[in-house]
């Protein structure tokens, strides 16, 4: 590492290097041969500019390997050789060494001989007294060397020094011996700060071990490794770093590094947004590609694999292109049109959809599928620039088609064949003759009607609702003699109502009608036809209105669940949803209000209308009605139709008038929540008849989960910064309380110390247990059903050990999580736990009361009071610069023993406990300590790097 560490020695300018070798001694080696010929290297070490050692010839390289000299002198003549092959040997070893040859012959050739060879200089002297000339040259070819030197490696430290990689050089041992100003800038050190400190300085301890552990033997193997580290700063923050070693020929290191956490971040950030999707689309009867601006797959749902059997097909990563031809062609009718189509969508980057129906091919386990494609550029975010393809199923509609065209076809037919009736009518005398086929139609015997009959008793055996309408319809013709045509109903002879289509033409005598003939049709299979046709058309409209519905409330979802990460109020949230589904065409008003649960009274908290107003007091009426109600109870989403034909018109359907007067035909109620915790109900307005299908009642049911869990965020974290709060006492002596259990039956004393929420939502206490007996201990936790895991953390010579439970089910902390509280101290002694628990200064104390009481029974509700947190500045810093996740990690890794000495679990340990992998837990807590350091040590510096804010 000399060469390196003269990086730092040799950083002044160059001058200034030359002027510093005047003073310095230059340390000669000189080959001779004999003692008694050794005035040479006499005379030159009684100069004060050198300092000068003998060796034979024989001896060269090895006192080269002990001696650091800056020149070789040799002699010509020695007794085994001559001076060039000296030069010869020594080049090979030490190429860089400046060579210097005496003679005192004077031989042609030789100078340039040894020249050629590599020599730097060759002198002549023909008496020992002709020294100072010798100390002139060599002085002069090794400050000629030296100013080469100093040259290069100035060009090569101003290199290092300007790039914006991190680079340093580690001796052997691991200290530094050299970092750059990057470098040195990554972990906020001054560089000089750094040389002779210890690699171990600017690693967290959980890194350190895998640095020693993992990657330093990497490299003794290899040589070389690069990965993913995590660096700490002087000021004890961490950042994510790309990190490279290669090992030295002296077992040094260099060391490259750059910061990366905001790529991470970039990352995780996808990540979030991915799952977004995932819960918009992941179960959608919509198959999805999500396309980046390079043209590769960066996501799919499950739906699109079923559609196209892709179950076994790597998709994401591959270029669409290359995943239509190979992939999806072979699946589809028509695979030229389909390559084709999709190829337009992909080159069309307006904001319209670009449609098109593609039939994919029946397989083994796959029926025929008709699906229609549809494509919009993504504008904004991760994959701007890139595709949005979107496939519907269709077949139901192609297959009410095709219904259609052969319904089609049936009336044609139908027409053609049906049975025909004829008859004549006397207008003067009132006597109708019909045939035989006129005469079953109407429920007439047949001779009757070859007699003749009245007008009158043909009319009574047309249908009821349309005897009036006949009747006119022949004075009509009477009156202007146009033609004769309608369609009624008849009863015939067997009493069954049957169509017929009737036409006829009047006949005139000197302006007066005598004479009326005409003949009908039965038209019954027609009409029957024609009900279906309209049937299976509505039903055909239908499908496509809800096709079309589900889209743009898929996407409406997806640009609220965008908005409700911005907003820090609940206020915000509840006013930009109504805002947002207001702002779409599928609703025309919206509102949210909660229903207080003793009374059934609802407030109203937000309302937004597209056109008008709705009065307050009218749109509580619908928090108060049995449909809202029954939304709140089942949590599932209600539906009110025919708003517009109810004749409801007490005060408490106030809201079903508004919302009549507004245009407003339907009503659909949301229950808002977030698990066990209401948040009360969305209510939507829509001109719609039938709105709210199955599919769209899904994606609105996940609308109100999202809602519910943004709002139950937002005041979460209101109550954790809180800097008043209010602190409940509970008595309870329930013996299903896992502590009274415990101190019930081992006479002690069980305190908590805290409790942490693990992935799947259920709780881990940590908890003292006053008493030396252990065994007895993890005995009476192992016999309790809802006691999932109970690890011991740490035993003293106190009698006192601390242990880890883990809770499945409704614990008296999930309890009051639903109702937004938390325990902050609990003691239990002989079955008797005294329990306190936080609320939010704005948080109903009735509600969590009676929670507890209907989960516990021996309870009793003891005192109430309001307090300010000790210290709220340093709570904050803990509850506002932390995610739920980190702050979970954090208080974990505190009571379960991972900051003590030596440790009393590991970081596997904690992490098992809270149900996620090692890595994912480090990378939580790391994040955890930035987040704390960062805010302690900078504060509100506004200058601070993102990174250092998260």
């Amino acid at each position: 590492m000399a060469d390196e560490q003269e990086l730092r020695d040799h950083s002044g300018s160059v001058e200034g290097s030359r002027a510093d070798n005047e003073h310095t001694l230059v340390r000669v080696l000189f080959v001779t041969d004999e003692a008694s010929e050794q005035e040479i290297p006499s005379a030159l070490g009684a100069s004060d500019r050198l300092d000068v050692y003998t060796v034979g010839s024989d001896e060269v390289l090895d006192r080269l390997g002990e001696l650091d000299v800056d020149c070789l002198v040799s002699e010509y003549r020695l007794s085994e050789g001559d001076g060039l092959g000296v030069l010869a040997d020594v080049s090979r070893e030490y190429p860089g060494l400046p060579f210097v040859l005496v003679t005192d012959e004077i031989r042609e050739g030789l100078a340039d001989e040894a020249l050629s060879a590599g020599a730097a200089d060759v002198v002549h002297l023909s008496h020992s007294d002709e020294t100072a000339l010798l100390v002139h040259r060599i002085r002069s070819v090794v400050d000629g060397q030296e100013s080469g030197r100093h040259e290069k490696l100035h060009r090569i430290y101003h290199a290092l020094e300007t790039t914006q990689e991190g680079i340093a050089l580690l001796d052997e041992d691991g200290t530094f011996e050299y970092v750059n100003q990057a470098y040195a800038d990554l972990y906020a050190y001054d560089p000089e700060e750094m040389l002779g400190l210890h690699w171990r300085a600017i690693y967290p301890d959980d890194e350190v071990d895998r640095v020693a552990d993992e990657i330093l033997p990497s490299v003794d193997e290899g040589g070389y490794w690069s990965g993913e580290t995590t660096g700490l700063r002087a000021d004890g923050t961490t950042f994510d770093e790309q990190h490279s070693l290669s090992k030295t020929a002296d077992d040094g290191l260099i060391c490259t590094v750059r910061d990366v956490t905001e790529q991470k971040r970039q990352r995780e950030l996808v990540d979030y947004y991915r799952s977004v999707v995932e819960d918009v689309f992941g179960e959608s009867d919509v198959g999805v590609f999500i396309v980046d601006s390079s043209g590769r797959v960066a996501w799919t749902n499950r739906t699109t694999e079923r559609y196209f059997g892709l179950e076994e097909t790597p998709v994401e990563g591959r270029s669409m292109d290359e995943l239509v031809d190979e992939s999806l062609k072979p699946q589809v009718a028509d695979p030229a049109a389909f390559a084709e189509g999709v190829a337009a969508a992909s080159e069309d980057d307006t904001s319209a959809d670009d449609e098109f129906e593609v039939r994919v091919l029946p397989k083994s386990g796959r029926a025929e599928r008709f699906l229609e494609h549809r494509s919009q550029p993504i504008q904004s975010g991760e994959y701007a620039g890139g595709r949005l393809e979107l496939y519907y199923d269709v077949s139901e509609r192609k297959q009410r088609e095709q219904a259609l065209r052969e319904t089609e076809e049936r009336l044609e037919a139908a027409m053609t064949v049906g049975s025909v009736g004829t008859w004549v009518w006397d207008v003067t005398e009132n006597d109708v003759v019909g045939d035989a086929a006129l005469a079953d139609l109407f429920g007439i015997e047949p001779e009757l009607a070859q007699e003749g009959i009245s007008l009158e008793t043909f009319l009574q055996s047309i249908h009821e609702d349309d005897r009036d309408r006949t009747a006119t319809a022949i004075q009509r013709a009477l009156d202007t003699g146009n033609e004769f045509e309608t369609e009624y109903r008849v009863y015939n002879s067997e009493g069954a109502i049957r169509w017929v289509l009737a036409r006829g033409e009047v006949e005139y005598d000197d302006g007066e009608p005598v004479r009326f003939s005409g003949a009908l049709t039965d038209i019954t299979e027609r009409k029957r036809t024609e009900g279906q046709l309209e049937e299976t058309a509505a039903r055909l409209e239908r499908s496509n209105e809800r096709l079309r519905t589900l889209n743009d409330l898929s996407t409406l979802v997806q640009d609220i669940t965008q908005t409700l990460i911005a907003r820090g109020d609940r206020e915000g949230i509840e006013r930009a949803v109504c805002e947002a589904l207001v702002g779409s065409d599928l609703y025309t008003a919206a509102s949210i209000g909660e229903v207080a649960p003793e009374d059934g009274t609802g407030t109203l908290r937000a309302s937004v209308t597209k056109h008008g107003t709705f009065e307050d007091s009218h749109t509580v009426t619908a928090l108060e009605s049995e449909a809202a109600m029954r939304a709140i109870r089942t949590g599932a989403v209600q539906v009110v139709r025919e708003i517009d034909e109810s004749d409801e018109s007490d005060e408490s359907a106030a809201w079903l008038t508004q919302a009549r007067d507004h245009g407003d035909r339907s009503a659909v109620m949301v229950p808002i929540g977030y698990e066990e915790t209401s948040y009360g109900v969305l209510t939507l307005y829509t001109t719609r008849t039938n709105p709210c299908h199955t599919q769209e009642r899904t994606v609105v049911r996940r609308l109100g989960e999202v809602i519910g869990h943004a709002i139950n965020g937002v005041e979460t974290k209101q109550r954790l910064f809180a800097d008043t709060v209010v602190e409940l006492e509970f008595s309870s002596a329930d013996p299903t309380f896992f502590f009274n259990t415990v101190s019930a039956e081992l006479d002690c004393t069980v305190r908590l110390n805290d409790t942490v929420r693990n992935r799947d939502g259920d709780f881990v206490y940590y908890v003292t247990v006053e008493t030396g007996a252990v065994d007895d201990v993890r005995a009476v936790f192992d016999r309790m059903d809802a006691v999932n895991g109970a690890r011991l953390v740490s035993e003293d010579s106190d009698d006192e050990c601390v242990f880890e439970i883990s809770i499945t089910g409704k614990s008296i902390g999930r309890t009051l999580a639903e109702q937004d509280a938390k325990i902050t101290t609990a003691v239990s002694e002989q079955g008797t736990t005294r329990l306190t628990t936080t609320i939010g200064p704005q948080s109903d104390v009735r509600t969590v009361v009676d929670a507890i009481n209907a989960r516990y029974a021996n309870t009793e509700f003891t005192a109430r009071r309001e307090t300010t947190r000790s210290d709220p500045e340093v709570r904050n810093v803990f509850d506002e610069n932390l995610t739920d996740k980190q702050r979970s990690a954090v208080q974990a890794a505190y009571h379960s023993g991972f900051y003590s000495w030596p440790r009393e679990s590991t970081g596997e340990d904690v992490a098992e406990s809270l149900g996620i992998s090692a890595p994912t837990y480090h990378q939580h807590l790391r994040a955890a300590h930035r987040a704390i350091l960062s805010e302690l040590v900078e504060g509100d510096d506004e200058e601070r790097p993102d990174d250092e804010t998260e």
